[in-house]
């Protein structure tokens, strides 16, 4: 379903149509701030402006997929969404066996990992193929890898 929002640029203050949802949602120009016109020159303005800080993925052996599966757990039982990282992804399904499939969840870390942002994936009956990621800054600057991501507000 396609829906349309009329809103003000918080720029120029021009009326204009924010596509929320549907066909042309995922264009670079269509945002709930600016309208398309402003949009366009903030993306031009920012191409110009290298960029300094990546999120990156790096394989670890702890936490284990068990215990993300178990912090996962703790939050549902919590109820407590605000806290809540969660996370659409595509799962996958072996062809040859449909009963086996991939699950993949994104969690915040507890105890010693506090603070840290966790991606892992699992197989239903595949148990070898699980993996373990955690968030790391890579600053393109320096080259440095060892400072955990943390989404700010």
């Amino acid at each position: 379903m396609t829906m349309h929002i009329e809103k003000r640029c918080h720029h120029c203050g021009q009326r204009y149509r924010y596509t929320a949802s549907g066909p042309g949602c995922q264009n670079k120009v269509n945002n709930d701030r600016y309208c398309r016109g402003c949009q366009g020159e903030i993306l031009v303005t920012l191409r110009k402006i290298p960029i300094r800080v990546k999120r990156i993925w790096v394989p670890v052996e702890d936490p284990t997929v068990e215990k993300c599966l178990a912090w996962e757990k703790e939050w549902d039982a919590e109820a407590n969404y605000t806290s809540r990282t969660m996370s659409l992804e595509n799962i996958l399904y072996d062809m040859n066996d449909p009963d086996n499939h991939n699950y993949i969840g994104l969690v915040q870390g507890r105890g010693e990992f506090e603070g840290q942002l966790f991606r892992f994936d699992t197989w239903s009956k595949k148990p070898g193929k699980n993996t373990v990621r955690v968030a790391m800054e890579w600053n393109m600057t320096t080259g440095d890898k060892t400072v955990f991501w943390r989404d700010l507000a």
